[in-house]
């Protein structure tokens, strides 16, 4: 995303520390060509170890922001619906 789509974000994404939003964005795209699941949350996507690496608030960001990325087309995934613990559950396109 340039500059111009960052103004166009709506707030709950344009508090998502940029550096986060970076990171997130480069790792589920490079993850999703290799992933072997089927159906699989944020949490799948990212390993037990990088997820772990990551504060709370962080990881709810993350899931918010695949949330809208995947919502807006910016991502190869389509959301599925909700695991037992309310967790959304993606497929690849």
């Amino acid at each position: 995303m340039n500059t111009n789509e960052f103004e166009n974000l709506p707030p709950e994404i344009q508090c998502i520390p940029k550096r986060l939003r970076d990171a997130v964005i480069a790792h589920v795209r490079h993850v999703i060509p290799t992933t072997t699941f089927e159906r699989f949350t944020v949490r799948q996507l990212y390993g037990q170890f990088q997820w772990s690496l990551l504060s709370k608030a962080e990881t709810l960001d993350a899931g918010v922001y695949v949330a809208y990325l995947v919502a807006h087309g910016e991502l190869p995934l389509v959301d599925v619906g909700k695991d037992s613990r309310n967790h959304k559950i993606y497929r690849r396109k």
